[in-house]
């Protein structure tokens, strides 16, 4: 408020608007003053406003001093109205505080009036901040409420003896019990199965001042006797102005149905896992019969078409020695060649051979196979430089392991001499031991042509190579890198991987 006062003052005699004129100018030089001795003017005044304080008669002809007031409160509650009278007494000007005027100065006694309407605006304010604060109050009270009832999760608020002060519905329903019946009741009384757990928490919360949140529960309510139900639950300490623990809040949120589908996904995870634990026996079964095959088949090929040919030669050449014998040029010609077909077919038989079970896989083992695959490899393609890197420490990984790494460096090869275009070749083989165990790590890259959009899961050399890794619980990985080619790689576990069929 500015110092200038602007007053309405309301009096039949104009000697006396004149004397409080004067009063109040020597009190209050900025003071504006403005006199009505009507109502249909001071309801004008009124609907102008801007009033700070209305000064008023109590007998003004036709105006009746508690209409007049009524008149005032109704329009301008906040302005404070001071009765100035010089025709009553003490007893009823009390009255008529007590009736809304907000003080009382005699006119025989002006030179009050000014601290009067001190007095007055400062109490007004207050009276007006004591409104605003009261009406914010009461629309945080209004919302808080409104949050409280509307939240779709349980809420609850008990006193420091675990009494229910306040509960919503939401938590009432999770109960099974009408809301008011919770009211002044402990925990313990209602939720029994949860007590001892409850108890702990909020006396630990007491103690501490510390919120525990997020505790999962579960148990049986009297409401729904039999079945077992789960819940989400958050306690936490409401404080008074000094710092101690007033009242306890608490959020809780039925998670039943939620655990009920965590359950279920757990056990249909659990069948997958199984399944796919199955369908890698049975593919490793398959790979291993598969090998067993090939073995019998390069067994056959050497020991009974390996005889053959070589009686087929034994024949040939000893047609072929005979010309002392008076063996014309043309018989020996076809001796001849009866020989070189049959010494080429046996160097063809002793390739597939090698292809279906290489000897010495079974007899040095994983490093020397690989090694004799790439320099057989290398003879056929002078063209394409091939590299093979081997560490130490590529022993003892077991049978079906060493086949399997066999097989996708041999398909690999297989896959650059057919498609790849490329002119070089790096193959490497480690072993390593880190946070997922013990692994055999396969790289097999060239810098032939990129792979085209799809190409990573098409042919059934890709598939052959992706399913054996898989089939001993490994992974495989097919990628073009940035400069171009192809790079294959493979991590074969050592350890827990699963066990070969006898």
């Amino acid at each position: 408020m500015s110092d200038t006062l602007r007053l309405l003052v309301i009096e039949d005699e104009a000697a006396d608007f004149l004397l409080m004129q004067r009063e109040l100018r020597r009190q209050e030089p900025e003071a504006s003053l403005t006199w009505v001795s009507r109502q249909d003017h001071l309801c004008a005044a009124l609907d102008a406003g801007g009033w700070d304080v209305i000064l008023s008669d109590y007998s003004v002809p036709g105006m009746d001093f508690l209409q007049t007031l009524k008149l005032i409160t109704s329009r301008r509650p906040m302005v404070p109205v001071i009765l100035v009278s010089g025709t009553i007494g003490e007893e009823e000007a009390v009255e008529l505080l007590k009736q809304g005027a907000w003080d009382f100065v005699l006119k025989s006694r002006l030179s009050r009036l000014s601290t009067v309407i001190r007095r007055s605006l400062r109490e007004a304010r207050e009276h007006q901040a004591r409104i605003a604060a009261e009406e914010a109050l009461s629309q945080r009270e209004a919302l808080l409420n409104a949050f409280f009832s509307a939240s779709p999760v349980g809420m609850v608020v008990l006193d420091t003896d675990f009494r229910h002060l306040r509960i919503n519905d939401a938590l009432a329903r999770i109960i099974g019990a009408p809301t008011e019946s919770h009211l002044g009741r402990t925990v313990g009384e209602v939720v029994p199965v949860l007590a001892p757990e409850l108890l702990a928490m909020l006396e630990s919360i007491v103690l501490t001042g510390q919120p525990i949140l997020n505790v999962e529960m579960s148990g049986e309510l009297p409401s729904a006797s039999g079945m077992l139900r789960h819940w989400l639950i958050s306690h936490f300490p409401i404080l008074d102005g000094a710092g101690g623990v007033a009242a306890i809040g608490g959020v809780v949120t039925e998670i039943s149905e939620r655990k009920r589908v965590e359950e279920t996904l757990k056990k249909s995870e659990q069948r997958a896992q199984a399944l796919l634990a199955e369908n890698r026996r049975l593919t490793q079964r398959t790979f291993k019969l598969l090998e067993q095959e090939r073995r019998h088949l390069a067994r056959e090929l050497h020991d009974e078409l390996g005889q053959w040919l070589a009686a087929i030669q034994a024949e040939a050449e000893s047609l072929r020695l005979g010309r002392s014998t008076g063996q014309d040029a043309q018989a020996l010609a076809s001796a001849q060649a009866i020989s070189e077909s049959a010494a080429e077919v046996n160097r063809v038989i002793r390739r597939l051979v090698g292809e279906l079970r290489p000897a010495l896989l079974d007899s040095l083992g994983l490093a020397d196979s690989l090694r004799d695959m790439v320099s057989q490899w290398q003879k056929h393609r002078p063209g394409v430089r091939c590299e093979l890197f081997l560490e130490d420490g590529l022993e003892g990984m077991g049978e079906s392991l060493n086949i399997t790494a066999y097989r996708i460096v041999q398909e690999g090869l297989t896959n650059v001499a057919k498609h790849a275009q490329a002119s070089r070749v790096r193959i490497s083989l480690r072993r390593v031991t880190d946070e997922q165990g013990a692994a055999l790590i396969l790289f097999l890259e060239n810098d032939g042509k990129p792979l085209s959009p799809g190409d990573a899961h098409r042919g059934m050399g890709l598939l052959g190579m992706r399913e054996r890794a898989a089939a001993v619980g490994g992974e495989f990985d097919l990628s073009s890198p940035p400069g171009g080619g192809v790079r294959i790689e493979a991590r074969l576990p050592i350890a827990n991987r699963p066990q070969e069929d006898e």
